[in-house]
């Protein structure tokens, strides 16, 4: 129901949901499209159980949950090509979160294959975002647990000082 509302919007009268209101304006004052957020509603259903397990079920997850989501997020700051780091924090994300370490291992090792993506000055929060995918995905990798908000803060200190101009 959240994909076709998502997908339509554009096109469709007023929604009455005011979720759907906020991201209808959202698609009608900017170049997002709605399928665009309908692709993030999809990656959220593929995350309900089992989940994805084969790589190509945790690729199209990362490109529906991750790159999806910082594309929108891109062009709404005018500017694109995000989806690599998309991908890595979809796939760091679905790691964090799985109780399967096969999974985990697996979602770890796709975040290391994405090649590292360069992202315009607008987007840094979500090359932040990015870092803390590879940072937490290596961890994963060797059986560390992901950073804990405190090291992420601190983490955040030092990206800001040594990527002045992501």
């Amino acid at each position: 129901w959240w994909r076709d509302q998502l997908a339509g919007l554009r096109a469709a009268a007023e929604p009455a949901d005011p979720l759907l209101m906020r991201c209808r304006a959202l698609v009608l004052d900017s170049q997002v499209e709605g399928a665009m957020l309908a692709d993030i509603a999809e990656g959220w259903a593929m995350a309900l159980p089992p989940g994805p397990e084969t790589e190509a079920e945790l690729t199209d997850y990362a490109t529906y949950r991750g790159a999806s989501l910082f594309a929108a997020i891109a062009v709404c700051a005018g500017v694109s090509n995000a989806e690599d780091a998309g991908r890595a924090f979809g796939l760091a994300d679905l790691a964090r979160s799985s109780t399967d370490s096969a999974i985990r291992a697996k979602a770890s090792t796709l975040v290391t294959a994405l090649p590292r993506q360069r992202l315009a000055s607008a987007l840094r929060p979500l090359a932040l975002l990015a870092h803390w995918a590879r940072s937490d995905a290596a961890r994963i990798a060797v059986g560390k647990p992901a950073l804990t908000m405190r090291r992420k803060a601190w983490s955040a200190l030092w990206f800001a000082i040594l990527n002045p101009t992501v």
